[in-house]
């Protein structure tokens, strides 16, 4: 009987997309119980506040298409975020179903206070790496990110998220 080369395992150890969801399960699970402990956020709201200190002024949409977070994590962070005093909103349209998502004081202080944070998190991070180590990986990173975008795509399932990509 003939062995199919292409028919062989693949080994987890080398399989990217693994390694990549191994990678953010730890690097989630980390930073969510830090967030937690010292600024009383998790990860969802600090993406969300870190996306308008970058970029304010935007919709609940730019702002699921900027994080690849999910629609209703987002639109329950941002009720959450502005019970907290951190956002504010206002209406895009007459029928004000698209709002323009502003950081308040409070929320500018907060991104101010995890801008510091997350830059010191991250430089501990890739202190295991050389700097041309780094700009490698983020260039590769990008590109993996733009090839599942173009495989997204010709599924034909582009703006829904499907957790089976990954394999």
């Amino acid at each position: 009987m003939d062995h199919d080369p292409s028919a062989r395992p693949i080994s987890l150890d080398d399989h990217v997309p693994t390694l990549a969801s191994i990678l953010a399960s730890r690097l989630r699970r980390v930073a969510s119980r830090y967030y937690l402990r010292h600024f009383g956020v998790g990860i969802v709201e600090w993406r969300i506040v870190m996306c308008l200190g970058v970029q304010p002024g935007l919709s609940a949409i730019e702002i699921c298409r900027r994080t690849d977070l999910d629609k209703a994590a987002v639109s329950r962070t941002l009720i959450e975020l502005e019970g907290r005093g951190w956002t504010e909103s206002t209406p895009l349209n007459e029928g004000g179903r698209q709002k323009q998502i502003w950081l308040t004081a409070e929320g500018r202080s907060l991104y101010a206070r995890l801008g510091v944070a997350i830059a010191q998190r991250h430089e501990t991070l890739l202190s295991t790496l050389s700097p041309e180590e780094t700009r490698t990986l983020v260039d590769l990173m990008r590109r993996l990110i733009a090839r599942a975008d173009v495989l997204e795509a010709e599924q034909g399932e582009a703006g829904e998220r499907d957790d089976d990509m990954a394999g």
